[in-house]
């Protein structure tokens, strides 16, 4: 019974510490990028967020920050150069916006 025991133990030990590195290297990424395209219906600079209606009428907003890159006309601008009823190209990773491209 005790030869049984170490190896199940250790076994025990090793997944209590790998599992919480593994999600936090997963917490990390942010999960599996996303795209999402339509028309700005709200910028709002105050609680950095980006509501985009697509083109089957969902909302979705997402949040924006210094380090997502915006390009507007194919030069780079800032969150303040985004306006309602834009078409935009959205690229999400973990509820953030990576880039916006208007």
């Amino acid at each position: 019974m005790k030869k049984l025991m170490l190896p199940v133990f250790a076994a025990l030990v090793a997944m209590a510490l790998v599992i919480p590195a593994l999600a936090a290297e997963g917490g990390q990424k942010g999960g599996e990028a996303q795209n999402i395209s339509g028309k700005i219906a709200q910028v709002d600079l105050a609680t950095n967020t980006v509501t985009i209606q697509m083109s089957d009428g969902q909302l979705a907003s997402v949040q924006i920050d210094s380090s997502t890159q915006v390009t507007v006309g194919g030069k780079k601008a800032s969150a303040a150069d985004l306006k309602d009823g834009q078409s935009v190209n959205v690229r999400v990773k973990g509820g953030k916006a990576v880039s916006i491209d208007a």
